[in-house]
C-alpha cells in the first residue's frame, strides 16, 4: 500500500538461504519473516507489521539524528556483549541498533553524570549496591528531564528504593506467580509468570490486542503510595486476578490474590526539578 502511494517506495522479498549475504549484513539468523527499512546508508527493523509500525519506522529512518542510549553499568547488569538467553542483553542491544539507536555503555560509578546527549538511560539487573552520589545522578538526570528505564529482581532493588519512594512507588520484594487450573486442580504455576492486563492509555501498551501476553520469570510487584503532587503513574502492566503473591520462592501455602503490577511509568515534574521539562521512568520487576 506505501508502494502505490509513493513511487520513492520500493518492496522487495528475499530469500533467506538465497541471500545470505543480506541475511548477515541484516544480522537476521531465522526464517520466520523480518522486516526493514532502509534509507540513505540508515535501517529500522519492524517487530510487527502493521500501518502504525510501518510509519513509526519510516519516521525513524528518516530522521537525521540518531537517538542515543545509555545503558548503566559498574553494579553486575546484565552485559551488552552476552548473547545467552537470560543472562545477557546483545539481541535487545542489536535490536536497538537495528532501529537507529546508538547504544553505549556508562560506568555510573566511574561517572555518576548521566551525559548531556543521553535521550534514554537503561538499568538492567543491578546485583550490587549504588552508592549515595550514583542516586544523586540518576535523580539529577530526572530532575533534567530525562527518560529512564529500570528493571530490577526482587530483593535487589540495590538502593534504587529510594528514588522509586520520591515518587510514590514501593518495590515489594515479592514472587508474584500465577494460578492456573490443570486436569488435577487449580495450582500455582512456577517458571514463569503471564501478565495480560496492559494500560490503554500508555503508548507503549495500547498497542497490545486483548490476546496479547507478556512472559515474566518470578516478577515482583510495585505499588502506589504518597504519588507527589505534578507527577503522574500509570500501570503499564499487570497480572491477572488470579495471580498469587509469596515472599519467597519456597512456596508451602498459597498467597494473597489479586491483580499485582509488574511494571509502572511514572512522569511528570520530578520533585526539585526547575528546569520544567518533563521526565519519564519506567520501572520494571523482573531482569
Amino acid at each position: 500500500k506505501y508502494q502505490d502511494q509513493s513511487a520513492s517506495i520500493k518492496l522487495e522479498f528475499i530469500e533467506l538461504n538465497e541471500r545470505p549475504d543480506l541475511a548477515e549484513k541484516f544480522g537476521v539468523t531465522k526464517g520466520s519473516g523480518s522486516v526493514f527499512l532502509e534509507y540513505q546508508g540508515q535501517r529500522n527493523r519492524i517487530e510487527k507489521i502493521d500501518e502504525q509500525d510501518v510509519t513509526n519506522a519510516l519516521v525513524k529512518v528518516t530522521r537525521e539524528k540518531d537517538k542515543i542510549v545509555y545503558f548503566i553499568g559498574g553494579h553486575g547488569e546484565k552485559s551488552l556483549e552476552d548473547s545467552r538467553e537470560g543472562d545477557g542483553i546483545n539481541a535487545l542491544k542489536l535490536m536497538l541498533e537495528n532501529n537507529r539507536y546508538v547504544v553505549k555503555p556508562l560506568a555510573l560509578n566511574l561517572n555518576a553524570k548521566i551525559p548531556e546527549d543521553a535521550d534514554a538511560a537503561v538499568m538492567i539487573g543491578p546485583n550490587q549496591r549504588l552508592l549515595d552520589y550514583e542516586i544523586q545522578g540518576l535523580e539529577d538526570y530526572l530532575r533534567r528531564g530525562g527518560s529512564l528505564f529500570v528493571a530490577l529482581k526482587s530483593r535487589q532493588t540495590q538502593g534504587f528504593e529510594k528514588v522509586l519512594s520520591t515518587l510514590g512507588i514501593v518495590p515489594m520484594n515479592n514472587y508474584v506467580l500465577n494460578l492456573v487450573e490443570t486436569p488435577a486442580g487449580a495450582g500455582i504455576q512456577q517458571g514463569q509468570t503471564i501478565a495480560t492486563v496492559f494500560s490503554s492509555s500508555s503508548e507503549i501498551t495500547k498497542v497490545f490486542d486483548k490476546n496479547g501476553a507478556l512472559v515474566f520469570r518470578n516478577p515482583m510487584s510495585f505499588r502506589r503510595q504518597n504519588t507527589p503532587e505534578g507527577v503522574s503513574i500509570d500501570d503499564l502492566v499487570k497480572v491477572p486476578e488470579s495471580s498469587m503473591s509469596f515472599e519467597s520462592l519456597d512456596i508451602k501455602d498459597n498467597g494473597p490474590q489479586g491483580s499485582y503490577t509488574l511494571a509502572m511509568l511514572a512522569k511528570g515534574k520530578f520533585p526539585g526539578s526547575t528546569t520544567g521539562k518533563e521526565f519519564n521512568l519506567i520501572v520494571i520487576g523482573e531482569t
